[in-house]
């Protein structure tokens, strides 16, 4: 992060509801337009960002592994469910023929592109906001204290809950509890289950040690200065840039 602050000390230093804003603005701005130059600049910028920040191309990966799978998923089923001129078919045994359209594909890779721009810009504010920040720019925002307080202890939980998971998982695969389907399977309802006992017995000495320590139901939050006159104008004047761009 330090060696990104010649870069993007501008953004870090705004105002948070102004940053949280400006990512939803421009979120909304990619789900709504027809254009695709938006989303594609979007993306190759938003990639350039963050593999400045990670400075690890297995990290840029990881970060997009998992909403790229649902999209290729997504972009298959609608590529053989479309209508319209035909790509290409081919038979496949007990299926039969199997046909990709035109429509179907391009009107699907346009969604995954929308999709993978908004991951990005989410990924940039997460990276380049604090998280108790972004947590205090949604109370601002009036989002309900109960979701806000759930972020909280989600942020604190569920790494443990991962590493949790990952012991026992290791402990089971030492002892060949994932050799083979079924035992496989076993091995894994087990794992849920083990999990899921540790969460609630989390979940109790959580909520004994929050009571002795004087909690009566509200999480404090930190408070956030005034936003600067100026940052509100830059930030009106980006929103117009994004309005103009996304007419083009």
């Amino acid at each position: 992060m330090e060696a990104l602050k010649p870069t993007f000390f501008k953004i870090q230093d705004l105002d948070p509801r102004i940053k949280l804003f400006l990512c939803l603005f421009y979120i909304a701005l990619l789900l709504i337009t027809d254009q695709v130059f938006l989303p594609l600049v979007t993306l190759a910028l938003g990639l350039l960002s963050l593999y400045g920040i990670y400075k690890s191309p297995a990290k840029l990966f990881h970060r997009f592994e998992e909403p790229a799978i649902i999209l290729a998923v997504l972009i298959l089923l609608k590529s053989i469910t479309g209508s319209g001129e035909v790509i290409f078919s081919f038979d496949l045994p007990l299926v039969g023929e199997l046909s990709f359209y035109q429509k179907g594909l391009r009107d699907s890779a346009f969604i995954a592109l929308r999709v993978l721009a908004s991951v990005s810009l989410v990924s940039i504010l997460k990276e380049l906001t604090p998280f108790h920040q972004l947590l205090s720019a949604l109370a601002w925002y009036r989002v309900p204290r109960e979701i806000v307080e759930i972020l909280i202890f989600a942020d604190r939980f569920m790494f443990h809950l991962l590493e949790e998971a990952r012991v026992i998982y290791t402990a089971q695969k030492n002892r060949l509890g994932y050799v083979g389907i079924k035992k496989g399977l076993s091995s894994f309802s087990t794992l849920a289950g083990t999990l899921l006992l540790r969460v609630f017995d989390q979940s109790q000495r959580v909520a004994l040690s929050m009571s002795l320590r004087g909690y009566e139901g509200i999480m404090p939050l930190s408070s956030l200065k005034g936003a600067r006159p100026s940052e509100v104008i830059w930030a009106l004047m980006f929103a117009g840039i994004l309005i103009g761009v996304s007419l083009l």
